[in-house]
This record gives C-alpha cells, sequence and structure tokens, in this order.
C-alpha cells in the first residue's frame, strides 16, 4: 500500500512520463525489417526512472534521454511544460551529462536540518583555507574556498528565521577547527538568546584578541589594531566575522574601517564574513558589498530584496523555506544548499570547555618617554632598553596557558602565543618563561 508521499511521487511520475509523449520526446518511429517485411516501430528517446531521489532541499525525478532530443528538453517552453505538468511553479529541469533531473523544492516540513559535524564527516575533512557551509542538493559537502581571490569575502544575508547567525556559527567554527584565527563581533549578543549569536564561540583559544567585539567603541579599535597589523604584515590568513553589520556601520570609525578592509585586506591575508537581515546602500558601505564576491543568502521578504541580497534576478530567494535553506552564489555559479548548524548541546560543551567573555582592550602600563616610539603587541620582537617589558602579561592569558598545559600535558610553542595575542618573538617567550614559572610554583 502506497502513503500519502509515495501516491505523490507516483502522480509526479505519470505527469512528466505524460509530458514526455504529449511533446513527441519519448519516441519516435522508424521503418525496420521483420521477418523480411518492413514494419513501422516506435523507438524509445526519453524516458522517466521510476525512482525518485530525495536531497537535503529537494525531490528529484530522473529522465534519461537520447542526444538527439537533449536540445529539446532544455527550452525555456519545455521549462514552463515541467511546471505546468507537475503544478509547481519552482520546479526546475537540470541537465548532469546524459541524464536530466526535474527538481521540485521541499516543503518546508520535509526540509531536514543537517549537524555541522554531520556534514564535515561527508568528506575527507574540510581543507584549510576552506570554510564549511552544509549539504549541497546532490547531498554532498559544500564548503567556500576562501583561499581563493575570489571568495576572500562574503555576506551573509537573511531575515530572521532564516538560519543567518546559525550558519556564521558554524562558519566560524570550521575556520578554528581548522586552526586559524578568527575575530568575532557581535552587538546583539546580550539579546537574551547567547545561543543564537557568536558568543558561545568566544571563549576558544584561537579566537582574535582573546573573547567577542560588541561595543561600538572596543569594534573600531580591534579593527583598527588588525589593520595596523595586516599592514606590517601577518604571519597567518585572519578571518573576520561580524554579524548586524548595517547596526555596526552606523559608526564611521567602523564604516571606513570595513571599507579600507574590504579594498585592500585580499592582500594582507584577511579574510571578511559579515551577516545582514538586509542590505542596502544605507546600511553597508559600498565600497564593503561591492568587494565581498561571494553572496549566502537566506529567506528574504520580497523578489527586490533578494535582488539586492544576490546581485541577481528571479533568484528565489524570497520563496526559500527558511532553517538553512539558503543560496550560494559565487561568479557565475549559483547553488541551493542546506545550511549546516552546531546543536544546542555541543555549543553548551564549547561553552564548558572554553569560558566566553567578552574581549578587552590591553590595559598598559606608563613608560618611559624612550620606549614610546617602540611597536608594541604587533609582530615587532622588542620590548623596551635592557631587555624590559613594559607591559605586564594579563592574568587571562596566563590562565589560557595553564588551561593549555593542563589539557594537552605541555606548554603551546611561541607560534601559539604570537598567533593568539598578536605579541611579537620575544615577548612570547617571555609570557612562556612567566608560565613555565607560574606552574612550577603551582599557581
Amino acid at each position: 500500500m502506497l502513503d500519502n508521499a509515495d501516491r505523490q511521487h507516483e502522480l509526479v511520475l505519470k505527469a512528466i512520463s505524460a509530458l514526455l509523449g504529449k511533446a513527441g520526446l519519448a519516441y519516435h518511429y522508424e521503418t525496420r525489417l521483420k521477418n523480411g517485411v518492413p514494419v513501422q516501430m516506435a523507438v524509445r528517446d526519453a524516458d522517466i526512472v521510476w525512482d525518485v531521489v530525495s536531497t537535503p532541499t529537494e525531490w528529484r525525478y530522473r529522465i534519461i534521454a537520447d542526444e538527439t532530443k537533449a536540445a529539446k528538453l532544455t527550452t525555456p517552453d519545455f521549462q514552463k511544460q515541467i511546471k505546468a505538468a507537475v503544478s509547481n511553479a519552482e520546479a526546475t529541469l537540470v541537465q548532469d551529462g546524459s541524464a536530466f533531473w526535474v527538481c521540485i523544492p521541499k516543503a518546508r516540513a520535509e526540509i531536514r536540518d543537517v549537524e555541522w559535524r554531520q556534514a564535515w564527516e561527508l568528506g575527507p575533512g574540510v581543507p584549510a583555507g576552506c570554510v564549511l557551509l552544509g549539504i549541497n542538493s546532490t547531498g554532498g559537502q559544500l564548503a567556500l574556498d576562501m583561499t581563493r581571490a575570489e571568495n576572500w569575502a562574503c555576506m551573509v544575508i537573511g531575515m530572521p528565521g532564516s538560519g543567518k547567525t546559525t550558519l556564521m556559527q558554524t562558519m566560524a567554527l570550521s575556520v578554528l577547527s581548522s586552526q586559524h584565527s578568527v575575530m568575532l563581533c557581535d552587538p546583539e549578543h546580550a539579546g537574551g538568546r547567547p545561543l543564537e549569536s557568536l558568543w558561545p564561540l568566544s571563549g576558544h583559544p584561537l579566537v582574535w584578541g582573546h573573547g567577542l567585539y560588541s561595543g561600538h567603541d572596543d569594534v573600531a579599535w580591534a579593527l583598527g589594531q588588525i589593520i595596523a597589523s595586516a599592514w606590517h604584515g601577518l604571519d597567518a590568513d585572519l578571518y573576520l566575522v561580524l554579524d548586524e553589520v548595517p547596526q555596526l556601520t552606523r559608526d564611521p570609525r567602523i564604516r571606513d574601517a570595513l571599507n579600507t578592509i574590504a579594498m585592500q585586506g585580499r592582500k594582507r591575508r584577511l579574510h571578511l564574513i559579515m551577516g545582514a537581515q538586509h542590505i542596502i546602500a544605507d546600511d553597508v558601505p559600498g565600497a564593503t558589498s561591492r568587494n565581498a564576491p561571494v553572496r549566502i543568502v537566506g529567506r528574504v521578504s520580497d523578489r527586490n530584496t533578494a535582488y539586492l541580497a544576490t546581485g541577481r534576478a528571479d533568484t528565489g530567494a524570497e520563496r526559500l523555506a527558511g532553517r538553512g535553506d539558503m543560496l550560494a552564489v559565487t561568479g557565475a555559479d549559483l547553488v541551493r544548499f542546506k545550511g549546516a548548524y552546531i546543536p544546542e548541546a555541543e555549543l553548551r560543551q564549547i561553552m564548558e570547555r572554553y569560558r566566553p567573555r567578552l574581549a578587552t582592550r590591553p590595559r598598559v602600563a606608563p613608560v618611559a618617554p624612550e620606549l614610546v616610539a617602540m611597536p608594541v603587541g604587533l609582530g615587532g620582537g622588542g620590548h623596551g632598553a635592557g631587555g624590559s617589558d613594559p607591559i605586564p602579561t594579563p592574568d587571562e592569558w596566563l590562565a589560557d596557558i595553564r588551561d593549555y598545559y593542563r589539557e594537552h600535558g605541555q606548554l603551546p610553542i611561541a607560534y601559539w602565543l604570537r598567533q593568539r595575542y598578536h605579541v611579537g618573538a620575544v615577548r612570547a617567550e617571555r609570557i612562556l618563561s612567566q608560565a613555565r614559572d607560574s606552574i612550577d610554583h603551582g599557581l
């Protein structure tokens, strides 16, 4: 006995098969000899495969066609006939080699959520420099290679409920899991729902500035420090993950800093991942939006907003189901996918392991006049005459190193400190020495 879903699939398959026959694509007649007598025989050209493929976001029905009929199957007129035959205006016909697929988007209730580990384990791993997005329409892993010049920056756009911030959590965690540093910024982390923000990841050891930046003054200061460091030369790529960018760019200091990074950051080993509920000229600076070549778009309110978000007409972003049902626009490619999410239980485990915190500006102790011109914490090596260190090591840094020692059974290398705290090689060695002393004395 067929259930309702099976009956629906059977109706769709019959409708496609009937359309092939009606359009004259199913078969043609040839005269062949049978027992020495010429006979008109039907030769099959195109046929439906009586099987249904389920992907995270759509149902797929396969058509096998002779190459002589391929051109007719791809015409706009036949595309319209497919929509009418299956009674779905969003149905599409896509070609994959000699096979054709009638793709019908799933209803919202049919779309299953995809955990980030499930998506991660679909491949041999996500290569360094790539950012995990989720699962594509064929059920394969989808990742964005941000090491490529055309993908170095992206915007994630979607209204509440689209899965925008959830996807940004996944993107940030995948970068951290690849041992790259991430700067986190979320002005709305304290809105009463901390798990639905970047806050749970803010205590990770590889988070730049050892915390989440939230206030406009702190964000402006941090971006200034990053620009200064990058222009002196970074040892490794740094990923900037900023949610609610329209709210941030009301501050002219942040607006100018993002414009600078957007125009020149690609050459300085910086990568931008920016989130916004919508994108209009007054909210996101023109230079910033124009220099973000990748657009990841969730459900938006209307067709005009979909055009502004994707930069293309008729993408259907306004008809997406929400909850991670998204489009990725990269160059000439438009890919629909299901964004991966981090389960709440795992977010809580991360928060227990790495205590979330807000980033704070380092407090610099008074220094002698002759030391003022020396570089501080931006990759320089020296810190004062006679080997003295004018900047005291924050207790939080020493606590982080002790946590690392308890977890790994050994102290981190100096390069780990340089990456995490953005200090020079000399100061990193001094901090390690202080941490070693504190561990030896049981502090």
